[in-house]
């Protein structure tokens, strides 16, 4: 039996500087992208640098369960509703 922990967001980015182009979000980088951190769960602060108006934030990969990081490449994968910090 896995322990369901505190579901958390696998994937959290802005959109990069529009000077390096089109990029994937399966590896993490300076912008987010794919971190797979099990600490990042509600309450978290992550600060990631603005590069265009708006920031253009993207969030999904829910996750019930997992260590950090995709290193056997599975997850406990979830539906997660995300709303907005008071």
């Amino acid at each position: 039996m896995v322990p369901l922990g505190k579901p958390f967001w696998g994937s959290i980015s802005v959109v990069p500087p529009p000077s390096i182009g089109r990029v994937t979000d399966q590896r993490p980088s300076f912008y987010g992208a794919n971190m797979d951190n099990a600490d990042l769960t509600q309450g978290t602060t992550l600060y990631l640098p603005v590069f265009v108006p708006g920031a253009l934030l993207s969030i999904g990969d829910g996750h019930a369960a997992q260590g950090d990081g995709e290193v056997a490449g599975s997850a406990i994968e979830t539906s997660l509703k995300g709303v907005a910090a008071r």
